[in-house]
């Protein structure tokens, strides 16, 4: 037999590849494209329905059926729409297609049939480095840093399905003549089939009440799913139960069918160990239009479309500000293209709108679901946001047009995370510079006392709340103006509602109790916390540690509540995901920043009083507190000295003031012990570094004191410095032992694999591929609360609590800015690449900024102001110390009512949104209707 000639498209392997094509009558819907092995075979699709490889002697030696679904759907179709095509181009003149169909995919959107089906069998040369080509049109291509090449099989899919591998019920069931190895059929009659296999233990056993459990799946307000369901009914026929492999197999035939009807097209294969099966759904560009349109999606307008109107696009705070408006099928050429984020969520939502997706999971139809992964969309991430040019901080510093493309793939959830993470870098930066001059000030070569260097402390506090309150207003603007230019405003009429809302509950008393209950937990829970910390802080003398125990504590406690809170809110029946978040967020983030911050706390203002030390007389004391290693070397001084017997005197605590009755006041509920009567006592910090100053800038009279450092001071510095340092070791870890977890399950699993057949002999396309590996990411590393993949709640969770630490405490430890921008920007970069090639896509969820958090970020200001000020009367030796202790508190609620002042001051001048961007807004607004109106038609919804 001789090779047969290419009768529409002859294309040859390797980038120089030149393809020729022989002019096609319009609407000829005879076509053929033929593909030219580097071993000089030849693979031909055609309009028949067969995907053949032939030998070089022309004679066939594989009929790929894997190809039935897609070349059938296709070509079925669409075929007169590709003749037509090709037709178009030959008339043009198109004879030549260089770099393999680029005249072709330049003329078609990459939905179109003739970009699918060239995608599909391997035409195009990638432009991404470590490709390897298989053989086939099957391309190998690297994973960054997990050191291995998967094929890329993303090219027919946005939504994917895992299913279990199910035993069929019926043993005379056969297989269609074009049902493929993984067991999906293209025939006609859109039946389904299965092939032999282990079966999952979700499918032993019995379903009870199948048509029950269908009817939780298949949404009644739709008509395909009506339709599908009625199917099952009659399908089932009243049965009280029914094998589980029956019941899955009706229920995945009725999804088929209704996805097909609903003019998306399924694609299946088998996982390498034949355990599960992939079906990769995806819609042409004319269906995702349809589907835009029917949602009334939000799609920017292009900027020609202002053009038309002889206007241009406004520009607010350096960018452009494209007016947003529903999508309509006869307005699309003014509409913008869809993103890859817009593709999975307008699929999704039709998907959702026919069944529930949840109800999928839970009753084991399938395993999981996930937008499909882009390689090269990851590509282009990993070399715009994840990498780094050379090794400094600059270079890993987030760079600005990082967020737009984070955007464009996972969404604008995930992106105002990240712009507020990136926020937060730069805007250390300027902390850490100000917190290094003040380290330069303080050092001994400028002839500062102790008193000199803890007035700078003070400064450095005061910039301090003075930087996180900018910090949160500019970024409300920025998160204001982001929410206008993304087309947010009003996302939250668009979300879908949960699977585990129940209308009928919802004011019911068992809500109200669950609420009841939660809030008792809360409060329950940190009462625990604070009596164990007390317990331990009692028992442990050695002060180090101490310290090391009370952090660890801290992380335990921190975990176990993450566990809790979230079995706490899922009773409390929010009905959509954002309630959900908030709720989740506000009992974390009360309960969280709370254990970070209670020890720190309790080290600066209640151990003094509560690790008391009494003596029955002043000499008594003057002899267990007198440390000769603390005292000034220049002097001889003894525990009679005057000047040490006067700051022994200043640390006393009176029974009738206040800090007298509050130590009894804790006694009496078996905190320490009730000060002793007679007999006096001191504030339980031991002197560590003392020197001799002068007071005479706000005394009556010049004098010398003795000013000490104590091991409260220490403490708490060490402290401070352990906890923070372990929270971002405990950041770090949990970004990396996803990456190990799911690199090794990969590797197991294609160890696996191999064992069990020829290594040598097995065809490329079975290779490990893209979205097999994917699979294994949502396994492990899936993008949910309490998963290793992280989540939206807890990765924000994380920068938040570190900011609260250094707002709060960060006075007394000026280069925490520095080591904070360090820690931070390491985090970031491990985050950015976890995100990208770790965790498993995440749905693509709007979203109108953060919302909720910026609650939690004001509610953190509030309570640094406070602690700062009592930090500076009571821990703290500064010029304050010549004032009375009634000067000292008026001090501190100056301190207070001036801060917050001046946060009301900045926050009434820094409007939010920007006055450029409500006049964007008003101009997009005026845009839309002149479009509109020009053109004689009504004007539409807009969201400008």
């Amino acid at each position: 037999a001789a090779m047969p000639q290419a009768t529409s498209l002859r294309l040859n392997p390797g980038e120089e590849a030149v393809a020729t094509s022989r002019e096609i009558r319009r609407g000829d819907t005879e076509v053929t494209i033929d593909r030219s092995g580097t071993d000089g075979t030849l693979t031909r699709l055609s309009t028949d329905g067969t995907l053949s490889r032939y030998d070089t002697d022309g004679t066939v030696f594989r009929n790929d059926t894997e190809a039935c679904l897609i070349s059938r759907t296709n070509f079925t179709k669409w075929g007169g729409q590709v003749a037509a095509g090709l037709g178009d181009l030959a008339e043009a003149g198109e004879s030549k297609l260089e770099g393999a169909t680029a005249a072709v995919l330049e003329n078609f959107d990459e939905d179109s049939p003739v970009s699918q089906i060239a995608n599909y069998v391997g035409f195009g040369v990638s432009e991404e480095s470590g490709e390897e080509d298989s053989g086939g049109g099957v391309h190998m291509k690297l994973v960054p840093g997990m050191g291995g090449r998967l094929r890329i099989d993303d090219s027919d899919a946005i939504i994917v399905l895992v299913l279990p591998k199910v035993t069929p019920a019926k043993d005379d069931q056969q297989a269609s003549a074009c049902s493929d190895d993984n067991g999906m059929s293209a025939t006609d009659d859109d039946s389904t089939s299965y092939s032999d296999s282990i079966p999952s233990e979700r499918l032993l056993g019995h379903v009870e009440q199948p048509t029950e459990q269908a009817k939780q799946i298949f949404r009644e307000v739709d008509e395909v799913a009506e339709r599908a369901d009625a199917a099952l009914v009659a399908e089932f026929k009243g049965a009280e139960h029914v094998h589980a492999s029956a019941y899955q197999e009706g229920v995945r035939v009725q999804l088929a069918i209704a996805i097909r009807q609903s003019h998306m097209r399924i694609t299946s294969f088998e996982s390498i160990d034949r355990d599960v099966v992939f079906w990769k759904i995806t819609a042409d560009h004319e269906t995702l239009c349809d589907y835009a349109e029917k949602f009334l999606y939000r799609t920017p307008y292009r900027a020609s479309a202002y053009r038309i109107v002889n206007m241009e696009p406004p520009v607010a705070c350096g960018e452009v500000m494209h007016a947003y408006g529903n999508y309509t099928r006869r307005d699309a050429r003014y509409f913008q293209p869809f993103r890859e984020a817009d593709k999975a969520r307008l699929v999704y939502q039709e998907l959702q709108r026919m069944f529930d997706m949840q109800a999928l999971e839970v009753q084991g139809v399938i395993t999981c679901w996930f937008p499909a992964c882009k390689y090269s969309e990851m590509m282009s991430l990993h070399r715009q946001w994840v990498r780094w040019r050379c090794p400094n901080l600059c270079a890993l510093l987030p760079r600005k047009g990082d967020v737009e493309a984070i955007r464009c793939y996972f969404g604008e959830e995930i992106s105002f995370f990240y712009r507020f993470y990136e926020s937060y870098i730069y805007s250390l930066l300027y902390l850490a510079m100000w917190g290094f001059l003040i380290l330069t000030l303080r050092q001994r070569m400028f002839g500062f006392g102790m008193t000199s260097r803890h007035n700078l402390n003070t400064v450095f506090g005061m910039g301090l709340i003075i930087w996180a309150i900018w910090f949160l207003l500019s970024f409300e603007r920025l998160a204001a103006t982001e929410t206008v230019r993304w087309g947010m405003v009003g996302n939250k009429a668009s979300e879908f509602q949960r699977h585990d809302y129940q209308f009928n509950k919802t004011g019911s008393l068992q809500h109200t109790l669950y609420n009841i209950f939660g809030k008792a937990c809360t409060i329950s829970y940190l009462i625990v916390f604070v009596t164990v910390i007390f317990i331990v802080s009692m028992s442990i003398r050695d002060p180090t540690l101490s310290s090391y125990v009370q952090t660890g504590l801290t992380f335990i406690f921190s975990f176990t509540w993450s566990k809790a809170a979230k079995w706490i809110v899922q009773r409390e029946n929010k009905r959509t995901q954002s309630r959900y978040h908030r709720s989740l967020v506000f009992r974390l983030a009360m309960v969280k920043v709370f254990i970070f911050l209670w020890p720190l706390f309790r080290l600066a203002f209640l151990k003094p009083v509560t690790s008391k030390i009494c003596g029955s007389g002043w000499d008594d004391l003057y002899a267990v507190i007198f440390v000769q290693s603390a005292m000034p070397v220049a002097q001889n001084f003894t525990q009679s000295s005057p000047i040490f017997m006067d700051w022994v005197q200043r640390q006393v605590i009176h029974r009738r003031r206040p800090m007298g009755i509050l130590v009894n006041l804790l006694g009496e509920m078996g905190i320490g012990e009730p000060l002793r009567d007679p007999g006096e006592c001191i504030r339980g910090c031991y002197p560590t570094s003392c020197e001799v100053v002068h007071m005479h800038l706000f005394a009556e009279h010049h004098h010398v004191e003795l000013a000490c450092r104590t091991t409260c001071y220490d403490d708490l510095r060490r402290s401070l410095l352990s906890l923070f340092a372990t929270q971002t070791a405990f950041n770090l870890l949990f970004v990396i032992v996803p990456m190990v977890l799911v690199w090794y399950e990969t590797r197991k699993e294609i160890a696996v694999a191999e064992k069990s057949s020829d290594s040598s002999s097995r065809d490329p396309r079975e290779a490990y591929s893209l979205l097999q590996y994917q699979e294994k990411c949502y396994a492990h590393a899936k993008y949910e609360y309490g998963s290793w993949g992280g989540s939206y709640v807890e990765d924000f969770l994380g920068v938040v609590l570190s900011l609260a630490v250094l707002v709060n405490f960060a006075m007394l430890c000026p280069e925490l800015a520095a080591v904070g921008i360090i820690a931070e920007v390491l985090t970031y970069r491990i985050l950015a690449y976890r995100m990208v090639w770790v965790t498993c896509r995440p749905y693509p969820a709007g979203s109108e900024g953060i919302g909720e958090w910026a609650t939690v970020l004001e509610a953190i200001i509030y309570i640094a102001i406070l602690i700062n000020s009592l930090l500076i009367i009571d821990l703290m030796r500064t010029s304050l110390d010549e004032f009375s202790a009634t000067s000292k508190i008026v001090f501190a609620l100056s301190w207070c009512l001036g801060l917050g002042l001046v946060k009301i001051y900045m926050k009434v001048s820094m409007s939010d949104p920007p006055r450029t961007v409500q006049q964007a807004m008003d101009y997009n607004h005026e845009f839309v209707q002149t479009l509109h109106t020009s053109r004689g038609r009504a004007r539409p919804r807009s969201t400008a």
